[in-house]
């Protein structure tokens, strides 16, 4: 590239770095004209907004002054309904309660009453059972002397029975061993004699057979 189209190129290059520069400048005069605009903007509303605030302010304050007074006069109002009630209510408390105590006076007029009847039923009761386990008493015990003497009887007849029931068991059990004692010995001896004629038997047959070999002397 020669000098002359360097030159060309720098000159294109100045041109738009300075056509750059201006619009920067257009811009940050636009920029610093849109703030205070929008600075002069601002201010207005806050001092709009100041006065709406102030007004609605004062508005509530003017509504919480009245609510005050409303709730004041509410108050006053309760004050006087809760005190006429509890008027009321203590009047009825004090009628009620004459009215119970009345009642419990009766009341006790009465129990007092049935008591009395009732200790004298008691004492009547009491009198007519005492007269009864009297009387039942000695039917009892007269009933009784005579199932004693009844079981005195009764027992001595099974005593009795029961003592010739033994003897005649110890005779039958005698008689019994006597027969089986007997039996035994008869048994005995004859088994005795059967056992002795085995062992001659034996003893004769021990002998031939010593004789037939010759063992014999």
């Amino acid at each position: 590239m020669d000098s002359e189209s360097l030159a060309q190129v720098e000159r294109i290059v100045t041109a738009a770095t300075e056509g750059l520069r201006q619009e920067i400048a257009a811009l940050r005069e636009s920029q610093e004209a849109t703030a205070t605009e929008l600075r002069q903007e601002i201010a207005a509303t806050a001092t709009a907004l100041r006065q709406e605030i102030a007004a609605t302010a004062a508005d509530l304050r003017q509504e919480i002054a009245a609510l005050r007074e409303s709730q004041e006069a509410t108050a006053a109002n309760l004050r006087q309904e809760i005190a006429a009630t509890a008027t009321a209510l203590r009047q009825e408390i004090a009628a009620t309660a004459a009215d119970l105590r009345q009642e419990i006076a009766a009341l006790r007029e009465s129990q007092e009453a049935t008591a009395t009847e009732l200790r004298q039923e008691i004492a009547a009761t009491a009198t007519a059972l005492r007269q009864e386990i009297a009387a039942s008493a000695e039917e009892t015990n007269r009933h009784t002397g005579v199932l004693i003497e009844s079981l005195r009887d009764v027992i001595q007849s099974v005593a009795e029975g029961f003592q010739m029931h033994l003897d005649r068991r110890h005779a039958e059990d005698r008689d019994y061993m006597d027969r089986e004692f007997r039996e035994m010995r008869a048994f005995l001896k004859l088994s005795y004699a059967q056992l002795h004629e085995r062992v001659e038997d034996l003893d004769h047959r021990v002998s031939r057979i010593e004789h037939h070999l010759g063992l014999s002397e």
